[in-house]
């Protein structure tokens, strides 16, 4: 609709009195069946409502179940909603109020001006508010923020809540735990799987048996993970370090500090809840003391690990980066030393040192060679952005002309738009008696699950073509790169560079005796080069966003 002359209009009639293409946006928060049944009373005040207004048009309302108001980006019908506006469907929505549309005011702010630039005008029944209206974003301002506090409030509750809980000897978590059921808020014995559980820590405290071992000891007696097969050693660790074994509960060890972002931070030791259960809510099934001594092994083994790991990365410079570009083997490093007493650092496939060159014929590399290579393509001028920028477009380009994933978007996007439209239908069913309330509840259930399975494929989709103001963020952030790997090819190849830069090397066999090296970057693309008998040259340099 025109904005500016329906505005005019307000100024002698009332919204009723003009004639407009209506649609409406309900959101309840959980999936339950009061919540189901609730969402089937908005959706028949709404149709009602709009319905008998004679100089009003229905349209289809929207409507999102069993989903938070934090963010407006996971509301599959909410999206919608925004892009069937942007396409000239409807001209005003009705919803109940700023809370159901967006619980911060970034949101509220946001969407409803980008409704009004397409069109749209937004009206909040129980917040008195008209977007159509010239003085509505500065009520919206105020009555978004009352809502966007409410939320924070809302958050602080169910986080107190959460600390209580833990405090009242309440189990929360995972009740997939080995040695245990979960009932409720407790945890019971499982008299099958707690024995193997014990022997792990016994078998582990003793110093004698490595995880692996561990693992594989308690595999034969029949504790395995949930596909069959044995325990890893990331769940030994888990399972050896989680203090509910010696009866103990620790919560509390992560807050969230942005409701919006959810992004989290780890506390303090100090901050978290700790208690000693009495056992009524976690049995312990290991003492303290044998709990403490498999702890300092497995603490013992860890800082050993790292020390090694660490003085193993500054020593070898290509650990785990050099690959056989034949067989897909891990290059191993060799020293040699020379008549002259020269010690050279060689690097070879393992297949090839395990089974011979009827294994993998593969070339060795020497070091000072590979450095080289990196120096020379770090610091090549055909190493070229701009041309990373072009072979980007072209991609984009061949995207464009292919068109498949467009196609299937499109295609799940009208069977998201059926489910949305059969959910009125089953709701007028209801009403006329066609169908019971459990019925309708089922339904729903039904519907909502496959709303969800093709919002999942939608989601797994590859994202539209990017714009060109990506492309040249994208070019800027690959230059920055290049740039910073450039100065520090100058001061220092060590392992830090090659851990910070280098994603992978391949090496594999050239003609007349040469060796191909391929060098792939962390910041994108790939660069060739030759190793000759006196000289390295580099060829079919690029780079690839």
């Amino acid at each position: 609709m025109d904005i500016f002359a329906v505005r005019q209009q307000l100024k002698h009639a009332n919204i009723r009195e003009i004639p407009l293409r209506v649609t409406f946006y309900a959101r309840v928060s959980t999936d339950s069946e009061e919540q189901a049944l609730s969402n089937a009373h908005q959706i028949k005040y709404f149709t009602d409502k709009i319905a008998a207004n004679p100089n009003w048009t229905l349209v289809e309302g929207y409507v999102d179940e069993g989903i938070s108001g934090i963010s407006t980006k996971s509301r599959i019908s909410f999206q919608r909603m925004i892009e069937d506006a942007k396409a000239g469907r409807f001209d005003l929505i009705i919803t109940k109020e700023i809370s159901r549309f967006a619980r911060n005011t970034v949101d509220s702010i946001s969407y409803t001006r980008d409704l009004l630039r397409n069109g749209v005008a937004v009206i909040f029944e129980n917040d008195g508010i008209n977007t159509i209206e010239e003085d509505s974003e500065f009520r919206l301002t105020i009555m978004a923020g009352v809502a966007q506090d409410e939320l924070r409030k809302l958050s602080s509750r169910v986080r107190f809540g959460h600390k209580q809980s833990i405090r009242q000897g309440h189990v929360l978590g995972t009740d997939n735990m080995y040695g245990y059921h979960k009932s409720g808020a407790k945890l019971t014995v499982d008299e099958r799987t707690a024995p193997l559980v014990r022997k792990i820590f016994e078998l582990y405290a003793s110093g004698n048996h490595s995880l692996r071992e561990v693992a594989r000891l308690v595999g034969q007696e029949g504790l395995r993970n949930r596909n069959g097969g044995e325990l890893s050693t990331r769940t030994l660790r888990n399972i050896l370090s989680n203090p509910k074994y010696k009866g103990y509960y620790v919560g509390g060890k992560v807050e969230i500090v942005d409701m919006f972002t959810k992004k989290q931070k780890f506390l303090p030791e100090d901050k978290w809840v700790t208690f000693k259960d009495d056992g009524s809510r976690i049995p312990a099934l290991v003492s303290e003391e044998l709990w403490e001594r498999a702890n300092a092994v497995l603490s013992a083994r860890s800082e050993h690990v790292k020390a090694r790991q660490g003085k193993m990365n500054m020593q070898n410079l290509f650990t785990g980066v050099i690959r056989c570009g034949a067989c897909g083997g891990v290059y191993y490093k060799k020293e040699n030393i020379l008549r002259d007493g020269v010690r050279r650092t060689r690097w070879s496939c393992s297949t090839k040192l395990k089974g011979g060159r009827a294994a993998c014929d593969s070339p060795d590399v020497y070091e000072e060679d590979l450095i080289e290579v990196i120096r020379a393509l770090l610091l090549s001028d055909e190493l070229d952005i701009e041309r990373a920028a072009g072979q980007y477009e072209a991609l984009l380009q061949e995207q464009r002309r292919d068109g498949e994933a467009e196609a299937q978007r499109a295609e799940l996007n009208r069977e998201i738009e059926k489910l949305s439209k059969q959910k009125t239908r089953l709701v007028q069913m209801n009403l006329d008696g066609a169908i019971t309330d459990a019925e309708l509840v089922e339904l729903m259930r039904e519907n909502r699950a496959l709303l969800d399975a093709y919002a999942e494929r939608l989601q797994a989709l590859p994202e539209p073509e990017t714009r060109a103001a990506d492309i040249r963020a994208m070019v800027t952030e690959l230059r920055q790169a290049l740039q910073a790997a450039r100065g520090d090819v100058f001061r220092a190849l060590d392992r830090r560079f090659v851990e910070r830069y280098i994603d992978r090397i391949e090496v594999r066999r050239g003609g007349e005796g040469e060796v191909t090296v391929t060098v792939y970057p962390k910041f994108g693309g790939k660069a060739a080069a030759r190793i000759g008998k006196k000289e390295v040259r580099c060829e079919d340099i690029f780079l690839t966003m």
